[in-house]
Parts: structure tokens; sequence; C-alpha cells
């Protein structure tokens, strides 16, 4: 089990032989016994507070890791036990990314699951948005769809797949956009040279930005929190952006 503490003004220290982890800012205390606890590391997730060299050491002496991240979710620092528990996970995660086969396996789930939700996602507007042609997307989907079970043999065609999904998909809410707020000029979704709010070449743009930003720190923090290495991607790597 791998508990997330965010806030500010964590304590994390030892008392009476009990390891303490203390928000006062939230009126939250944790207490554990020596050798009752049921965590193989800790994530912190704050901007203040303050952890005792004599909890560190009662960490170490039980095993457990203490992560902290950024605010966006990003790993800054790690304590790790002599032996740390998510050694064999990240070796399985390295075996399975280096097995051709597997990792294109893998790949090819996260891309299926993708498209069918930016299927279900653009039906659903279809019930908001005279834009969204209910017949045009059950066409575009299942010409892609045929495409990519006969020609998808590599991750690069994985990814030319989802590309060209994801070219129909941001075409349709372009429509939306336009019709919706027809002074912010959208015409399409920046590419990487966007990717910060300054960059932005429109308000619908950067508002996108902000959103990714948000949903990348929240992945980051799932991957780091189970001990994950968040550079191996089976698909591509974080960091990300659509």
């Amino acid at each position: 089990m791998n508990p997330i503490l965010s806030g500010f003004g964590i304590s994390i220290y030892v008392e009476k032989r009990r390891l303490v982890i203390d928000n006062r800012l939230k009126k939250e205390r944790l207490e554990f016994y020596p050798h009752q606890i049921d965590h193989d590391s800790i994530i912190v997730d704050g901007h203040s507070g303050n952890v005792t060299f004599e909890a560190i050491r009662w960490l170490m002496k039980h095993n457990i890791s203490l992560t902290m991240l950024n605010w966006n979710g990003e790993l800054l620092s790690m304590t790790l036990p002599k032996e740390p528990k998510s050694g064999k996970l990240r070796i399985s995660q390295y075996r399975k990314y280096v097995d051709d086969k597997t990792r294109f396996l893998i790949a090819s789930e996260i891309v299926k699951q993708k498209v069918e939700l930016t299927k279900h996602l653009l039906l659903e507007l279809a019930r908001y948005y005279e834009e969204v042609d209910t017949s045009e997307v059950g066409r575009a989907f299942a010409s892609e769809g045929h495409n990519a079970s006969t020609n998808a043999k590599s991750i690069n065609n994985l990814l030319n797949y989802e590309g060209r999904i994801a070219t129909f998909y941001w075409s349709v809410l372009a429509r939306i956009f336009n019709k919706l707020y027809p002074e912010f000029h959208f015409v399409k979704r920046g590419g990487k040279a966007y990717t910060w709010n300054m960059n932005a070449p429109d308000q619908i743009n950067a508002l996108l930005n902000y959103g990714y930003s948000i949903l990348e720190s929240e992945v980051r923090r799932a991957i780091n929190a189970v001990g994950l290495d968040p550079a191996i991607g089976f698909l591509y790597p974080l960091p990300w952006r659509e």
C-alpha cells in the first residue's frame, strides 16, 4: 500500500516508538507502532512541513521508502531502504518493455481504449451539438479501425492510427468551439511548440494546456505512487501532450 499525503504543514516524526504523520491544518493524525504498518512506501505531495532524522531511520528499519513529489507530480527525491520493495516491480516493467511482443500488446490495448473513449465522447456530444454528425463519426472510426486491424504491426503503426483518430477528433471539436466562441478563432490543437499557456495560439488551446497539465500531474502521482518508472512508456513516455 502506498499512501499519498497531500497538503501543507505535514510533519513526520517518532513519538514513544510510534511513527506519527501529523497534518495539523487538516487536523489529521496517523500513528503506527513498530512492525505494525501495512504501507511499503509513503509519498508526500506538499510544499511545507518537516521530517525528522529519527522518522527517516524508523522508515528505513521497516523497509519503507519515503518519496517527495513536486507540485506537478514529478519525483523530487526518494529515500530507499536497503532492499526497496518497488525494485521487483520496476524490473518487471523493464522486462515487459524490452519484450517487443508484450510491449506491442500493451500499447495496442492503450490505443484501443483511447479510441473507444474518443468515439464515445463524440457520440455523446452529438446529443447536444448538431455539428457532430453521428454517421460521419461511425464511418471515420469504422474505416480507421479496419485499417488499424489490417496494418497495425508496430508501435509506429499504432501511433499513426492514433494520430489520424486525433486529427478527426479535433476537427469535429473545432466546429463546436467555433460555434460557441467564434471570437477565439480556434483552428486546431497546438503541437509541442504550444505546450505552455504563454505560447498557446488561442484561448481554447490555453485552457486545454492547463487541463492537460493537471491531468499529467495526476498521472505522475499515480505512477510514482505504485513505484513504476514514468520514463518507460509502452506507447510513448511522459511527458506527453495532446
